[in-house]
């Protein structure tokens, strides 16, 4: 009983000492099968509840470009596990937006290829991973709506979280998948399958 006592105290607290809250995250994500990466843009919706120095999101390995606060371009630093944002932020309602582009080593997998019509390609971020291929929180008590956007081939199925909105062929060769969550998540239950399903 004490022990369970302990666990809620700490809980609680951490919740009390929450500077910031991240709201929402939309993504726009492009996957490359043939250089077993990805690229995109992400948008996060973030309230800020007090003073803060500093903002981290978790993001592993990864390159980044057009960083903006508020459609502010601002200086960030690359810490190689995570981006740091440390200007432009007001209290209240803010925006985070950058690209970004990754080779994943894990949690992202590319298996079979086109070539031998067996291709699939999927995520598994349990635990604290999914900041592995798309920035996010290890933290499982941060919690978000995700809408996530993904172009790939057309002749592919793909799913992730939440209701599909709508399927649109951009070109000849591709298709935009569009899937948007109506409550919020730990990024750890993030996930993308693509295949021929």
């Amino acid at each position: 009983m004490r022990y369970l006592f302990l666990l809620c105290f700490y809980f609680s607290w951490a919740q009390n000492d929450q500077k910031v809250d991240f709201l929402s995250a939309k993504a726009h994500l492009v996957i490359n099968d043939q250089s077993k990466s990805v690229a995109g843009t992400v948008i996060f919706d973030v309230n800020v509840i007090s003073k803060i120095d500093s903002v981290r999101i978790d993001a592993k390995k990864m390159e980044f470009d057009s960083v903006y606060v508020n459609q502010k371009k601002v200086n960030f630093k690359n810490s190689g596990s995570q981006i740091i944002l440390f200007e432009g932020f007001i209290l209240g309602k803010n925006q985070i937006s950058f690209k970004y582009s990754t080779k994943p080593p894990q949690t992202l997998y590319f298996i079979g290829s086109k070539a031998q019509q067996n291709l699939q390609i999927w995520t598994q971020g349990q635990g604290k991973y999914t900041s592995f291929w798309m920035p996010s929180f290890d933290d499982v008590n941060e919690k978000m709506v995700f809408e996530i956007s993904l172009v790939f081939d057309k002749n592919y199925s793909v799913i992730s979280n939440g209701n599909l909105q709508k399927t649109i062929q951009i070109n000849t060769e591709n298709a935009l998948w569009q899937y948007k969550m109506k409550k919020p998540m730990s990024s750890y239950l993030l996930v993308l399958a693509i295949g021929k399903f």
